[in-house]
């Protein structure tokens, strides 16, 4: 192949993506839509690290589930429990902009806000770091959606 029509290959393709995008603004993707595909999610919280060890258990009928409403409203409950009343309720806000994610829980006792900064969003998981108040100890936690029964 000559140098020329290297050449213009490279101008064609360069060409083509360049033109696809010249005048328009290129906006961030909202992933708020991974948390609760448009209706509800069920997440598993797989992994729970605090100061880098994994304190979840192993076996996944001791593990918590996580599910995202698309009112903005979420449930917390081990999947031992599931068929009884109770878990945890609150309220979420997230932004993609920000990729932080705020919980606030009510109804029980234990109400309580949580921070979380998003590391890494997929449909496969979510990997998300809450701050702490005494910034000691960190806290991660990972979400894989709850596996097909």
């Amino acid at each position: 192949m000559s140098l020329d029509n290297l050449l213009i290959k490279y101008l064609a393709v360069v060409l083509l993506f360049t033109s696809c995008t010249y005048g328009y603004n290129m906006k961030d993707v909202d992933t708020a839509t991974t948390l609760h595909d448009m209706n509800s999610k069920v997440w598993i919280i797989d992994k729970q690290y605090v100061s880098g060890i994994n304190i979840a258990p192993v076996r996944k009928r001791m593990k918590d589930v996580l599910v995202f409403y698309s009112s903005g409203t979420f449930f917390l409950q081990n999947i031992q429990n599931l068929d009884e009343p109770g878990g945890r309720r609150g309220k979420y806000f997230y932004s993609s902009e920000k990729k932080v994610l705020n919980m606030d829980f009510y109804g029980d006792e234990n109400a309580e806000s949580w921070e979380l900064h998003l590391k890494d969003i997929s449909p496969d998981s979510i990997l998300m770091d809450r701050v702490s108040k005494d910034e000691k100890e960190q806290y991660s936690i990972l979400l894989k959606p709850f596996p097909k029964l």
